[in-house]
């Protein structure tokens, strides 16, 4: 979630999770936006 990152951003792996997250949703939005 927004509020709550699934990956922790203290370490790298974490930080690569959360990318993966946002990477994958946010084209999802875009077309729900346009």
């Amino acid at each position: 979630g927004e509020t709550r990152p699934i990956g922790d951003n203290a370490t790298a792996a974490g930080q690569a999770a959360n990318r993966r997250v946002e990477i994958l949703i946010d084209p999802v939005e875009s077309q729900f936006n346009s």
